[in-house]
């Protein structure tokens, strides 16, 4: 393992810590890589994104004001859940069919 892997994970298990006892935050997690968003301000006008890739020991950290933190965290939830879980969210034509006809079926 390299030292920055190890450094990188030690950082990493320390947001953890702190996002989860932060809260509103949120933490997702795969098989590869592990994601939080969590206030670091009081007020809730300030926020930290991190991302920690398991493989290769990467981490990724974003300070965002509260607009943006909530822009991040759809981002993440469509694109990145989106690419390993089968989420009912609308990616392409069929499914935004999908989702017009369970409105319709609603009122039938």
């Amino acid at each position: 393992m390299s030292p920055d892997k190890a450094k990188n994970a030690q950082e990493m298990l320390n947001l953890l810590q702190k996002a989860y006892q932060t809260p509103p935050s949120i933490i997702l997690f795969t098989e590869d890589y592990v994601y939080s968003l969590f206030p670091t301000s009081s007020g809730g006008d300030k926020w930290l994104e991190v991302s920690f890739i398991t493989p290769d020991g990467t981490i990724e950290k974003k300070e965002l004001n509260s607009k943006d933190a909530i822009m991040y965290l759809i981002k993440e939830i469509c694109e990145g859940l989106g690419s390993y879980f089968d989420l009912p969210l609308v990616k392409d034509k069929e499914s935004f069919e999908k989702a017009i006809s369970r409105v319709r079926s609603a009122v039938k």
